[in-house]
């Protein structure tokens, strides 16, 4: 069936096409854009075009200001003000094994008696950082494994290093606090005790001036009714004495397991009236608005800190290189370890305000004179020394004439002039750390005799494996100190070998159960020796001599070595002037065949990896002493 067609067909409808004007006209109105009909008429396409990029630049800027605020939001419960504000409950759970892999302690014991302390307010900050996020809830936020009620955090641990995480954050939050509220730059080091090849705790210093204001120590958690020992205390204790050999007049240290926390100091006026103080913070302003200098290296001509009662004239003649007083005798007095004050205990939730509380009390304790650099014509001390023998160690004030015999004081005596004998053959007093190396510390240092000297001690617990076990793990304390005592014993007879005139100069000893070499002060190459190298024939005539001489005996040093920190002079008196040494000859390598067919060329070829190793330009008062500091 067809259809019929009457009439003519239909004609076909034109679509209306949109001008580029209507089609701006249209944009605009999508961007919420409106225009009454007088704006519209003469309006060209640039214009409209124009309105509308202004249009989208505008809702461009308001959706990135709605996202950030959606993340400030979301973020509000890991800001500072929430952690002060509205601080949450906070733990931390144990993930393994509650073993320590520092086994026995190596501090000597203390006691310490309670001291009521209050908690710095956090009201005169003038430019809180509300809006800042809190290290440490961030920290709990990355730990969780899945969502946390925010008013009760839990992380956890393994090892001590992770607990030293959690504190960690602590300390960046009360630092970022205590720069608001002060003004100063801090910043944080991790550090090595004592007795430690490991870095195993915190120290802030003020950032302009290397001060140190306040160290940090990090313990597990006490479980199952353990409490804190006196060893602990120890080790507190033997912080605040390293600390103050470094010219703080009575820092002030914390201890930490994240859940316990404790503020420990010495008794002395001046501390107390710190920590008993009700506005220490416009104290610290004070003194800071008014002077660039570190609050606590003040030069104290007039006014100098007092030391705490078994500590006096600790300040003022430290390290004095001018000259010898006839009528001063060494002589060395103990610090009890009795006189250490401390906190109550406080929780997670107040870990942060009692750091904040700490730095305020480190930067208001009064100012102290500023510790000199080492100097090879000392000539007297007075100060801080930590005495070493055989099996122990203590620390004291020593005042010495160089070359006077030290004396003691003997038990039952009343005053310090009386009753005094003479300190034993085995007994020696380190008044400074003069580096560290990756086995070793060493020690500026007196004998008993008033002789200077180095002591090289070491500490290194290596790792290594044991029977079938794949693993490594650290190696015992008795296979420590064999490997120890070989070292040392293979140091001080190479150096007797190649340089027979440290005849009686050079020796073994144990000291604090360390196996250590005895060795002379060897003076550095100043900066300005180091630089002439390349031109002092004599000078390189020297080092070549020393490197030809281990060449002889097929011995070399590995390049890691051979730096020019192991290098110094001897002064042994008389007219035979300094003497060039090299030294660190523990392990030195046996040369490659190749090396031996051609040892003139070897040696060459140190003495130009040496030329390497010389810098540009070097920190001003930057010094190496006996091969452990970095080049």
């Amino acid at each position: 069936m067809s259809l019929e067609v009457q009439g003519p067909a239909p004609a076909t409808k034109k679509l209306k096409t949109s001008s580029p004007f209507e089609e701006l006209l249209q944009k605009a109105k999508s961007l919420g854009m409106e225009f009454s009909k007088g704006a519209l008429n003469g309006m060209n396409e640039k214009d409209l075009s124009s309105f509308i990029h202004l249009a989208e630049e505008n809702k461009r800027q308001a959706e990135e200001n709605k996202r950030q605020a959606e993340a400030l939001a979301q973020h509000s419960e890991y800001s500072m003000s929430c952690l002060i504000k509205n601080t949450p409950e906070m733990a931390l759970r144990s993930v393994g094994t509650e073993n320590s892999h520092t086994g026995k302690s190596k501090h000597v014991e203390a006691t310490s008696k309670q001291h009521k302390m209050n908690l710095e307010s956090f009201d005169k900050v003038d430019k809180f950082p509300f809006h800042e996020p809190s290290s440490l809830l961030v920290k709990f936020r990355k730990n969780a494994r899945k969502a946390q009620n925010t008013n009760h955090l839990v992380g956890s641990y393994h090892s001590e290093s992770d607990v030293s995480g959690w504190i960690t954050a602590s300390l960046e939050d009360a630092q970022q606090l205590a720069q608001a509220a002060t003004g100063r730059t801090f910043h944080v080091h991790h550090e090595f005790s004592l007795w430690s090849d490991r870095p195993d705790h915190l120290v802030l210093y003020d950032k302009a001036r290397q001060d140190p204001i306040i160290a940090v120590e990090d313990k597990k958690p006490f479980r199952d009714g353990k409490k804190m020992t006196n060893h602990v205390r120890g080790q507190m204790f033997d912080y605040l004495m390293e600390l103050r050999c470094l010219g703080h007049s009575a820092p002030f240290a914390v201890l930490s397991t994240f859940e316990e926390s404790w503020l420990f100091w010495q008794d002395d006026e001046e501390s107390n009236k710190i920590v008993e103080s009700k506005d220490r913070l416009t104290e610290v302003k004070d003194k800071l608005g008014t002077d660039a200098i570190s609050p606590t290296k003040l030069v104290a001509a007039e006014k100098k800190t007092p030391s705490p009662p078994e500590l006096k004239n600790e300040v003022g003649t430290a390290n004095d290189n001018t000259g010898t007083d006839s009528d001063l005798q060494s002589t060395f007095d103990a610090c009890s370890r009795d006189k250490l004050l401390q906190t109550e205990v406080y929780s997670s939730k107040q870990l942060v305000p009692l750091l904040y509380t700490a730095i305020i009390c480190g930067l208001a304790r009064n100012p102290t004179a500023p510790r000199e650099n080492y100097s090879s014509v000392r000539k007297s001390y007075d100060g801080i020394a930590l005495q070493l023998n055989k099996s122990k160690y203590n620390w004291g004030h020593l005042r010495l004439s160089v070359g006077s015999p030290i004396t003691f004081q003997g038990r039952g005596s009343s005053t310090r002039r009386t009753n005094r004998g003479p300190c034993s053959e085995g007994s020696f007093f380190a008044i400074e750390k003069l580096g560290r190396g990756d086995t070793s510390k060493v020690f500026d240092a007196y004998d008993h005799s008033g002789k200077r000297c180095a002591i090289k001690m070491y500490i290194k617990r290596g790792n290594v494996k044991r029977g079938n076990d794949e693993n490594e793990k650290l190696q015992s304390l008795q296979d420590s100190k064999a490997t120890g005592t070989d070292s040392c014993k293979r140091e001080a007879k190479r150096l007797l070998e190649f340089y027979p005139f440290l005849q009686d100069e050079v020796y073994f000893e144990e000291l604090n159960t360390f196996p250590c070499v005895v060795m002379p002060f060897f003076r550095p190459l100043s900066k300005e020796e180091r630089q002439k190298f390349r031109s002092d024939e004599k000078l390189g005539k020297q080092v070549s001599g020393c490197l030809s001489a281990l060449a002889k005996k097929g011995l070399k040093y590995h390049e890691s070595d051979l730096r020019w920190r192991h290098i110094g002079y001897y002064d042994g008196g008389g007219d035979t002037g300094e003497k060039l040494v090299m030294f660190d000859l523990a392990d030195l390598e046996e040369m490659e065949d190749t090396e031996k067919k051609k040892p003139g060329a070897f040696v060459v070829s140190q003495i130009d990896y040496l030329f390497k190793r010389l810098p540009d330009s070097e920190p001003e008062g930057q010094t190496e002493t006996n091969g452990v500091q970095d080049a």
